[in-house]
This record gives C-alpha cells, structure tokens and sequence, in this order.
C-alpha cells in the first residue's frame, strides 16, 4: 500500500515537472514570436519612413527645379525685352570752333528706331545717320560754335594787333577765336600789353564788358 502510494506521488511530480517544462517552452516560443513580430514591424515602418523621406526630397528637387526654370525664363524675356525695347541713340556733335565732339547717349524705343533722323530728336535738323542697327542708332551734327564747356570760359589775348576774345582759358595750347574787337593793342601800356600775351581770364559777361570799356577808354585817351 505504502509503495503504491509512492508511485502514484512520483507520477504525479513527474506530471507537474512536465507541465511547467511545456509551459515554459511555450513561453519562450511567444516571446521570440513576438520579438520577430516587432522586428518585421519595425523593419516595416523604417522602410515605410525612407520612401516617405525619398518621395519628399523627390517632391522638393522637382519643385526647385521648376522654379528655376520660371526665374530663367523670366530673365531671359527680361534681357530680350531690354535688348529689343530699348536700343540705344548715340548724338555726336562736333564744334568747329573748339574743334571738341560731344557724345550723348539716350535709350531708344525700338519702334522709333527706323524713323527719320529729324522725328528721332524731336524735329531738330542738321544731323545725319551714321550708323542704324538692332543695337544702336548713331546720328552726327556738325556747329560751326564752340562746345557749351568752351563758351562758359573766355579769356582776352591779341590777335593781328587787335585786342581778341577767346574761348577756354590761357593754358589751352590750341587759341580757339571767338571774335575780335576795335581796340588797338599798340596804343596801350606795356603791361597791359604783357598781360593780353599771356592772357586775361573773364568769369562772366559783366567782367567782360568791364575790361573792355577800361581798354576802350586807354585807347580813346590816347588817341585824343
């Protein structure tokens, strides 16, 4: 009796061994399910977020090189615009008198560029094209004056024994004539004289009559 009793208790350990053993077994077979699971969800969503990361880097390449494109082309029409609106008109005036040429440059419409030279400056006359392009229309006029930089300063000199006004200043090298006058350069004092060689600078029209009334009345008393 004792050691049936014996058997049964051992088979009954044997059967509570054995069931925690399979439990066990089970256990650790859902956690490693579920590990794998977790690795293929994560591997899942990893793979998820670099095609999203790619499609949106994609997205953006594509929209820059649209807009590039949109400011290219707007430069483009911008530097054609400019090119065939605005043409350039170039006057060159040559002053006998001083022997200067005076260069002014102006934007042109395009639609104007093919007109008369007179309609291109308003009516004024006397110039002639030189030069009609896409580019550039040159017109050149010749003045038997001095340039209006010459006709601002004036100096008193000789000339032919008379005493003279000219254009520029003293220092020029070449004398550019405005006109002479009735006034004797003999009848008047040597340092006067002296001062006519080398020249007599004039800042204004009031100055100029000044000095010529003062040389007018030396030669008057001399003469008398």
């Amino acid at each position: 009796m004792f050691k049936r009793r014996k058997i049964i208790l051992g088979s009954f350990i044997l059967f509570i061994l054995m069931a925690s053993i399979t439990y066990l077994m089970w256990e650790v077979a859902d956690v490693t399910k579920d590990k794998k699971n977790y690795k293929g969800q994560s591997s899942k969503k990893t793979d998820e977020m670099k095609e999203g990361q790619e499609s949106s880097l994609a997205e953006l390449i594509k929209k820059k090189e649209e807009e590039f494109k949109k400011k290219l082309n707007r430069t483009e029409y911008q530097l054609k615009g400019n090119w065939e609106l605005k043409p350039t008109l170039v006057l060159k005036t040559y002053y006998k008198k001083c022997g200067d040429i005076v260069i002014e440059k102006k934007d042109l419409d395009s639609k104007l560029a093919g007109l008369r030279s007179d309609n291109l400056i308003n009516g004024d006359t006397g110039w002639k094209v030189v030069k009609r392009s896409a580019r550039q229309v040159v017109l050149e006029k010749e003045l038997n004056e001095a340039c209006p930089e010459h006709k601002d300063e004036m100096y008193l000199g000789i000339k032919d024994g008379v005493v003279a006004i000219f254009y520029g200043n003293p220092q020029d090298e070449e004398k550019v004539l405005k006109r002479k006058t009735n006034i004797s350069a003999e009848v008047l004092p040597d340092k006067e004289i002296q001062n006519l060689e080398v020249g007599i600078e004039v800042k204004s029209q009031r100055q100029l009559l000044i000095l010529l009334e003062g040389l007018a009345s030396i030669q008057d008393e001399k003469i008398e």
